[in-house]
Formats: structure tokens, C-alpha cells, sequence
């Protein structure tokens, strides 16, 4: 397994910094619970509980795949210049945590250390960068107040923004 460096807290928990915020509520609060998921699934790694490690990286890529769908809706939905290069690393990631699943499943140590060095890049290369600068063109293009609100509904993630009158 990976040895712990400056990036983690403690067994496994990435340390949430103040960099990785945006300012944009939902997709820090999705982000915050993506570092949950993930942290589970270092600790049940940690202990060896495999079958355990399975069904959370199951939960986790779900997780995963909900947040780039909301982040792609909110880019589209601002006609973000950037949101084709922010969506290629959305399904780069996805295509990395697939590939350490399956080497999870078929080389359990080997998956473990992939997937640990995806959740790395996911946070020190993703959030720091792409997202950040999401949250830079966001700022810019809509100063007035507001509140962003989604739901599920068919199937599909719909997104509304609610602007707050003063």
C-alpha cells in the first residue's frame, strides 16, 4: 500500500483543505462526501476487508459518476468555455477508477494502490485545477446572489439556480 505522506490526515482520510473548495455549495458538499467514500475505502483496505471494499467501491463510483453528471449539467448549462477539457478529465477519471476496480477484483493489493493514486490525482490535479477553475468562471460570469438546487427526476439530473432578491 501507499505510505502516508502530507496529504492525508490519518488512516487513509485525504485532509480537506480549503483548497480544494469553490465556493459553488453542491459541488463542494458532493466533493466533501466523495472524500468520505474514499476514505472508507482506504480503511476497509487498511483492514483487509475486501468484500467490504468491493461494495464501497461500488457506492464510490456511483457517487462519482452523480458529481461529474451534475458538474456537466452546470457547465452546459453556463456555456463554459472549458467544459470540453473538463469533461475528457471527468471521463479519464471514471475510465481510472473502472480499471483499478477491475484490477481490484483480479490483483487486490496491486488495485488498491491504483485506485489510491487515482483518489490522489482526483483531488491534488482535479479539484485544484479544473474545478477551481470552474469556480473562477462562475464567479465572474454570475456575481449577483443565488442558491443552486438539483433533483432527480425520470432518471435525469435536473438543475435550476434560485436567485436570491434583496
Amino acid at each position: 500500500m501507499k505510505e502516508r505522506n502530507s496529504l492525508y490526515k490519518d488512516e487513509g482520510e485525504i485532509m480537506w483543505k480549503s483548497k480544494y473548495l469553490t465556493g459553488i455549495k453542491f459541488i463542494d458538499d458532493q466533493h466533501k462526501h466523495l472524500n468520505e467514500l474514499s476514505a472508507d475505502v482506504r480503511q476497509l483496505a487498511s483492514e483487509g476487508r475486501k468484500d467490504e471494499v468491493l461494495n464501497r467501491l461500488d457506492n464510490f463510483f456511483y457517487y462519482l459518476m452523480f458529481h461529474f453528471e451534475y458538474e456537466n449539467k452546470l457547465m452546459q448549462s453556463r456555456e463554459y468555455p472549458m467544459y470540453y477539457d473538463h469533461y475528457m478529465a471527468h471521463s479519464s477519471i471514471l475510465s481510472e477508477v473502472l480499471d483499478g476496480m477491475e484490477t481490484v477484483i483480479s490483483h487486490y493489493e496491486h488495485g488498491i494502490e491504483k485506485l489510491t493514486k487515482t483518489f490522489d490525482k482526483l483531488y491534488e490535479n482535479h479539484l485544484k485545477a479544473f474545478d477551481q477553475d470552474l469556480s473562477k468562471f462562475e464567479r465572474q460570469s454570475l456575481p449577483q446572489k443565488f442558491e443552486d438546487y438539483y433533483h432527480v427526476a425520470n432518471g435525469q439530473l435536473i438543475f435550476f439556480r434560485k436567485w436570491i432578491h434583496y
